[in-house]
C-alpha cells in the first residue's frame, strides 16, 4: 500500500523546514514501512509505503500531526 502527501509551503525555506523537521521520526521504522519525503520549491512531499493497512493509517495521522507542530513552531519563531 502506498499513500503520497504534498503540500505547499508559503516558500521554499519553510518547504524544506519541513522536511527536515520530521527526517528524525523516518531514520528507525519497522522493516514493512517505508517513508521518503523531499521539497521541490514550495511543494513538500511525503511518500509512505507498507504492507499494513493500520500501518499506514497511523503514519499519515502521525506524520501530519508532526508537520503541524513543526508549522506552528516556525510560526512562533518568526514572532519573536
Amino acid at each position: 500500500m502506498k499513500a503520497v502527501i504534498k503540500l505547499h509551503a508559503e516558500d521554499a525555506r519553510k518547504a524544506r523546514s519541513l522536511v527536515r523537521a520530521t527526517i528524525p521520526d523516518n531514520i528507525h521504522t519497522p522493516r514493512h514501512l517505508r517513508i521518503r519525503s523531499s521539497a521541490r520549491g514550495r511543494q513538500v512531499t511525503f511518500g509512505i509505503e507498507t504492507s499494513r493497512l493500520d500501518t499506514l493509517v497511523a503514519t499519515v495521522d502521525d506524520l501530519l500531526s508532526c508537520v503541524q507542530a513543526a508549522e506552528e513552531s516556525m510560526n512562533a519563531l518568526r514572532r519573536f
